[in-house]
């Protein structure tokens, strides 16, 4: 089945949001007071005093009681409990708007911004974390991130559920290790380690007095993340760590250790791609972790095999350590390999597509096989809500 035109979804998102609830049939209060909320299930005794607002400006609801909220679209498939295209095709038949679908695109953008060819990096006296073998990968406080990780507990319910919610499979989930954590598992490291090696590590504040102030950090970031060394010898050595936030609104979704500087999320599976090239033909590079196990889903999905990684922590420029770590770790490749470089559909993905192609074309790879990859509808912004999408509509 195609999918449905940006066009059209943009029209079904534009139409008056107090419109469409009277349409639904939501009892809507004279002037600008709020209306009572229609899901039951989640007001016991109904919404006596009324929580559904309507914001006219961004066209949006919301309920300040049960919290949830959305455009046109989504009241429509909360409403009347239909997933995305059945809200779009009930909007499309009571407005009259033509319903038009499109065939999905790729977007392969092949040429790179290749300024400042005459130095590769303004930093070149950085000294690499990776040594020419690919086989030693050293990362400060390496040994208190891996302690951290062996205190951690296996992933609880909020995480498990999350996990699927997101489209992955829950045996990536064991292969990528994602744990949980929380305030205790902190303490439990400082019985082994004194607090200013903690301090050093970045895992707790400058101030011993403040530590439990510091440490709610981890009630609201209670997800670890690894990154791993290659796995050959080291049998999956935790080199680095980030924190992740379940709760979408938290401001900020990953918490890394303080003044820490991630190594290459996926440097196991770089490694592995490195040496069994050319099978899998091509590598996947991401900004964030999430977006490098979405690709790994997608290609499970369709029976296909393929090694993603991911730079993440601000890495925009092309002058950066793991950037020049990354050509590194490649160099010994054919520069004729396909790299996709996964970006959202924004300036900052535009930004490090630039980043990452300038440096590999640096170092000598093709430019035309430097690809831009987002074969996903372009109503969408990630490969996250790519996935998501498909889980709500499989056959889109």
């Amino acid at each position: 089945m195609a999918r449905l035109n940006d066009i059209t979804i943009d029209k079904l998102r534009a139409l008056d949001i107090k419109d469409v609830a009277d349409r639904l049939g939501v009892e809507l209060p004279r002037g600008n007071g709020n209306a009572r909320c229609f899901n039951q299930e989640a007001h016991a005794h109904g919404d006596r005093h009324g929580s559904l607002g309507f914001n006219v400006k961004t066209n949006h609801f919301k309920c300040f009681t049960c919290g949830i909220s959305g455009d046109t679209i989504a009241l429509v498939q909360a409403y009347n409990k239909v997933d995305f295209r059945g809200a779009c095709e009930w909007l499309v038949n009571s407005y009259g708007i033509t319903l038009e679908c499109e065939q999905p695109r790729a977007n392969r953008e092949k040429t790179p911004d290749l300024d400042n060819r005459k130095s590769p990096y303004r930093n070149d006296n950085e000294v690499l974390r990776l040594s020419s073998s690919l086989l030693d990968y050293k990362s400060d406080n390496q040994e208190i991130y891996q302690a951290l990780y062996d205190l951690s507990d296996e992933p609880t319910t909020e995480l498990k559920e999350w996990w699927t919610s997101r489209g992955f499979s829950s045996s990536l989930l064991v292969a990528y290790g994602w744990r949980s954590i929380s305030p205790s598992t902190i303490k439990k490291l400082l019985k082994t380690y004194d607090y200013p090696t903690l301090q050093q590590a970045g895992l707790v504040g400058d101030d011993k007095a403040q530590l439990e102030q510091f440490l709610r950090r981890y009630n609201t970031h209670n997800v670890i993340v690894p990154f791993y060394d290659e796995t050959l010898f080291n049998n999956h050595r935790v080199l680095f760590v980030r924190f992740r936030a379940l709760d979408k609104n938290q401001r900020a979704k990953y918490l890394a250790p303080v003044g820490g500087s991630p190594v290459i999320y996926g440097y196991d599976r770089l490694c592995s791609w490195a040496m069994t090239y050319p099978k899998p033909s091509a590598l996947f590079i991401s900004e964030s972790e999430t977006d490098g196990i979405a690709v790994t889903e997608l290609a499970r999905r369709q029976g296909k095999a393929v090694q993603a990684i991911a730079l993440v922590g601000g890495q925009k420029s092309e002058h950066s350590l793991v950037l020049r770590e990354l050509a590194e770790a490649i160099k010994g490749i054919d520069k004729g390999a396909m790299i996709n470089i996964i970006t959202d559909r924004d300036k900052t993905g535009d930004t490090f597509y630039n980043a990452v192609a300038t440096t590999l074309y640096k170092v000598g790879f093709n430019p035309d096989k430097l690809i831009k990859w987002q074969e996903w509808n372009e109503s969408l912004k990630d490969i996250g809500e790519h996935l998501q999408r498909l889980n709500e509509q499989p056959n889109i």
